[in-house]
């Protein structure tokens, strides 16, 4: 009899040890879904792009891919002309980030009929809607936007390529963020 009983008491406190386990392991698990909902997310990208042109220039639309825009290409007739390219960066995710990586590559620029020189005298500016200039580690906050322009300008001081143009082709604009830690 007393074998019998000891036999029910050992049974019952490994129920309860199995029982207890059994509710920590819940527990632990529960809280591992729990933490997944609160996974950072990295949401960067540009958007509404729109481009208004002053004078007699000219332009075809960049291919727009997250962050980079390539292929961008200017025709320019006249001192004054210019092309502006406005567009929103934008962070959606949950995650502060910094400029990390800035190329603005527009080194194909040619004269057609007239003095290649004047490639010289283009202006090309990059600029956040307030006018202050867009720098390496500029910050972006998570949920929020900025507005950007890059304009490509002809100088009105500029010699003129009387019935040429230039063209300057093949531009492109890459701005990479990575985390602020």
């Amino acid at each position: 009899m007393r074998k019998g009983r000891f036999l029910r008491v050992l049974t019952i406190v490994a129920l309860f040890v199995a029982i207890s386990g059994l509710t920590i392991a819940f527990a632990a698990i529960n809280d591992s879904f729990k933490n997944k909902e609160d996974v950072s997310i990295w949401n960067i990208q540009l958007q509404d792009i729109k481009v208004k042109n002053d004078g007699m220039a000219v332009f075809q639309l960049p291919i727009v891919s997250d962050t980079v825009l390539q292929n961008y290409s200017v025709e320019l007739k006249k001192p004054g002309d210019a092309v502006h390219l406005s567009f929103k960066i934008s962070n959606k995710g949950s995650l502060d980030a910094i400029l990390s990586t800035l190329i603005e590559d527009y080194s194909h620029c040619k004269v057609e009929n007239g003095d290649a020189n004047i490639c010289k005298k283009i202006k090309y500016t990059l600029q956040y809607e307030d006018g202050g200039t867009v720098s390496l580690n500029d910050l972006l906050n998570h949920n929020s936007e900025k507005k950007i322009q890059f304009s490509i300008i002809y100088p009105n001081d500029a010699p003129s390529v009387g019935d040429g143009r230039i063209v300057i082709d093949s531009i492109n604009l890459i701005i990479l963020y990575k985390q602020n830690v």
